[in-house]
């Protein structure tokens, strides 16, 4: 005898995708049920049975908050401005990416993919070298600014952008690194606004310079000839 219970799994539009079964083995439990007699003084077998029904309504209560925890902390996941993904193992196995990180790259299909296979133009841009360092020791790398080129539309050019972001590594219960945490931020249009006012400062202080020059050359001239100084400072 057993008992089960059944968990939709949604996808992304909301539809249910898979079924999540968990499954008990009741068997001893079914059997004290019918070894004690309805309307009989309790009997060992009766306690047992009363204690075990407890203990299990007492799990499943847990369960229960447990999976509305979970639930809630991967919508908080989920619905993150910044972008996130979580990746295991040495060759950075994409497990969890939220709608940020879907946006930012432009592509869903990633989940149980490689970095290199999921993003090769990623790959080809330094990045995996970054996570290699980041489990092998342990320490978190954070990156400023850093300009990244992603792979547009079908006909589309390749996107040019710059990210904030921060590998955080993931450590086992023994310390060990098991796998890589991301989260950054897209600073593209920051960046750019940045850039634009470098070229205006740029263009402005170009051109006090040559009103000034200009300015300089009228009085230079204008002293050198044979008025009087306070004509020529007038």
């Amino acid at each position: 005898y057993w008992s089960a219970t059944h968990t939709p799994l949604k996808d992304e539009d909301g539809r249910v995708a898979l079924v999540l079964q968990h499954t008990v083995d009741v068997t001893e439990l079914h059997r004290l049920r019918q070894l004690a007699a309805p309307g009989e003084p309790p009997t060992p077998l009766t306690t047992a049975e009363t204690g075990i029904m407890r203990r299990a309504e007492a799990v499943d209560a847990t369960n229960r908050l447990l999976d509305e925890e979970r639930r809630y902390l991967r919508s908080l996941f989920e619905q993150a401005p910044g972008f996130m993904a979580v990746m295991r193992g040495a060759d950075h196995v994409f497990e969890l990416v939220n709608a940020a990180f879907v946006h930012l790259v432009r592509r869903r299909d990633l989940i149980g993919r490689r970095l290199a296979e999921a993003l090769p133009e990623v790959a080809e841009q330094g990045f995996p070298e970054l996570l290699d360092d980041v489990y092998r020791t342990g320490r978190p790398f954070v990156g400023r600014g850093v300009p990244i080129v992603l792979d547009a539309e079908p006909g589309e050019p390749p996107r040019e952008l710059f990210i904030d972001f921060v590998y955080q590594p993931i450590l086992g219960p023994d310390g060990a690194v098991t796998g890589i945490f991301v989260q950054g931020h897209d600073v593209s249009d920051l960046k750019r606004a940045e850039e634009h006012q470098r070229l205006l400062v740029h263009e402005l202080s170009h051109r006090v310079k040559n009103s000034l020059a200009v300015v300089q050359a009228i009085a230079s001239q204008t002293l050198k000839g044979s008025d009087p100084l306070p004509v020529a400072r007038e």
